[in-house]
């Protein structure tokens, strides 16, 4: 566990993490997996099946946000899990966007995110680490 000396990191991850499990309900209910049979699924421990929208007839996943690959301390965060159909999780493999970066960037100011872990994000994408701190927004700075 990342913890700042400030002591705000657990206050911090408690707010992620109930974010992240809001998220995630809400994801199952537009796939229309908060039904009957779903919630059976879900309270053993299985996949529930998408009965609404264009992938409907697939089972939902969890996802690494930012890929266990390019952080493996995020491997156990439930704050870095996303429900998401079979296609689109197999689709996204271990790709970095400005979302995981984003997130990478945010997790690491709050304390859940090790300086090493922020960085295995930024040079995932290839070549991002110098294009984006060039950028104006960008303000990572260690004291």
């Amino acid at each position: 566990m990342m913890r700042k000396k400030d002591g705000l990191s657990q206050p911090k991850r408690i707010a992620v993490q109930r974010a992240s499990l809001i998220r995630n309900r809400l994801i199952l209910e537009r796939l229309g997996c908060i039904d009957e049979a779903g919630m059976i699924k879900l309270r053993k421990g299985n996949a529930p099946t998408i009965a609404k929208g264009p992938y409907a007839g697939e089972i939902v996943t969890g996802d690494h946000i930012i890929p266990r690959s390019v952080c493996p301390e995020l491997d156990n965060a439930l704050y870095n899990l996303e429900m998401m159909p079979l296609t689109l999780n197999q689709r996204k493999s271990a790709k970095i966007g400005q979302r995981q970066i984003d997130l990478a960037k945010r997790w690491n100011a709050d304390g859940l995110l090790s300086d090493a872990g922020f960085k295995a994000a930024f040079g995932a994408e290839g070549g991002v680490t110098e294009k984006l701190r060039k950028g104006p927004w960008f303000t990572y700075q260690k004291a």
